[in-house]
């Protein structure tokens, strides 16, 4: 096929696409215009109900669309209120660890400091049974007369004297 039998063929095809719809009418078939009395009789044009159908689809779509919108929008402040309140629990639960923590600490050193002043109550208890234990040196001189002689002997003695005897 050459270039001109291609441009007829479209030609014609395009007249007999544009004749036989509905959107081109033609003087001789006046029966599919429609008549002023058309609307008055109740009766819907065809492309008036596609209109409806889809003022209707759009509606729904719209509706859907903004229902869809909404559902995001509380899903999203469904989750920032979690992360809210996850964020507030795992703050609680740091301040009370914190504060266990720190009563720990705080009875920690209340014991350290009752058990390095009964330690030390004892030592001074033990310094203080050391100097109570006396040691006390007497001298005593015997003297015995005999006869001729006099012999003078004198002895040491020394006590220890605690009040706690030891075994």
């Amino acid at each position: 096929m050459n270039c001109f039998q291609i441009q007829t063929f479209l030609l014609t095809f395009v007249f007999f696409l544009f004749s036989f719809s509905k959107g081109f009418i033609l003087e001789s078939n006046n029966k599919d215009v429609p008549s002023k009395d058309f609307y008055k009789n109740g009766e819907i044009l065809e492309f008036e109900s596609d209109n409806e159908e889809r003022k209707k689809r759009r509606k729904r779509i719209n509706t859907l669309l903004r229902q869809r919108e909404e559902n995001e929008r509380k899903r999203k402040q469904q989750r920032e209120r979690e992360l809210k309140n996850r964020k507030e629990r795992e703050r609680m639960l740091r301040e009370k660890r914190r504060e266990r923590r720190q009563k720990e600490l705080e009875n920690r050193r209340k014991n350290e400091k009752r058990r390095r002043e009964e330690r030390a109550r004892r030592r001074r208890e033990e310094m203080e049974k050391r100097k109570s234990t006396t040691r006390t040196t007497r001298s005593s001189t015997l003297t015995t007369t005999t006869f001729l002689t006099t012999t003078t002997i004198s002895t040491t003695v020394s006590t220890t004297s605690s009040p706690n005897p030891t075994p």
